[in-house]
């Protein structure tokens, strides 16, 4: 494991295959360590979206301020390349263009 000596923490990310294990120190984990993973940061959308949504309408998150780029369908390919290059933050396809 990848932490403090006694005290520190790793966190799993990422997705594995069904039925997938792994080895751990169980010394470490006696004295202190943690493993623990998490799933799309464990965000729990059926009581989170309420409040953002809340928020949203409130003004207290404007929404674009997020979006960087608005391209048409045609243009996908291309929105995707400037989130790979990162030239966009946040690319939407936006159907009215």
């Amino acid at each position: 494991m990848s932490s403090h000596p006694k005290w520190g923490k790793t966190v799993i990310i990422g997705l594995a295959d069904i039925g997938e294990t792994m080895k751990a120190g169980i010394w470490e984990l006696i004295y202190g360590r943690q493993l623990v993973g998490t799933f799309y940061g464990a965000y729990k959308a059926k009581l989170s979206i309420p409040g953002l949504v809340d928020k949203v309408v409130s003004g207290q998150i404007q929404l674009e301020k997020l979006i960087s780029h608005r391209l048409p369908l045609e243009r996908i390919s291309e929105g995707f390349n400037m989130l790979k290059t990162g030239e966009s933050l946040r690319a939407i396809i936006d159907y009215s263009l």
